[in-house]
């Protein structure tokens, strides 16, 4: 009997505790797992909104790309979402051109693709505020090697 409680005093410690897993919400678009939470979560008429967290920029593109909903995707690019904000160092071309998550390279033609369709190039500002474009990004990195180098020239000008 003792074990049972101590047990059910632990789940509802780990429950409550402020490290377990967080819920899908407009403020934390990365706890989103499947299409359907995402696209009830995402701030459509706020399409480019998001904010940095280890060294990503997680917005509403981010993560229907993690998520590989292309549909979502889409909706946020005819919203007005910026075609290449989002993602590693907030550069969406980085992202697509590395194999994490999906490591299937036709997935990230497809996002290319969509990326491209939406007029994404290396020197379209990321934010217009502060006026960088991944050109710029890559060359503070440094040492950033594509995965799928054929896609990312695709967005030379």
């Amino acid at each position: 009997m003792k074990a049972i409680s101590k047990a059910a005093l632990f789940l509802s410690i780990a429950i409550a505790s402020p490290f377990s897993a967080a819920a899908c919400s407009i403020t934390d678009v990365k706890s989103c797992n499947t299409c359907s939470q995402l696209d009830a979560t995402i701030d459509y008429e706020n399409p480019s909104a998001g904010d940095y967290f280890r060294g990503a920029r997680w917005n509403g593109l981010y993560a229907a790309y993690l998520r590989n909903c292309p549909l979502i995707g889409a909706k946020l690019i005819k919203k007005g979402a910026n075609p290449v904000s989002g993602g590693l160092f907030g550069s969406m071309i980085m992202t697509v051109s590395q194999k994490w998550p999906h490591n299937d390279k036709k997935i990230n033609e497809m996002w290319a693709s969509l990326l491209l369709t939406a007029d994404a190039t290396l020197d379209k500002n990321i934010k217009e505020a502060d006026r960088k474009d991944t050109k710029e990004i890559v060359a503070e990195v440094g040492s950033f090697k594509p995965d799928y180098f054929d896609l990312y020239i695709l967005f030379e000008d």
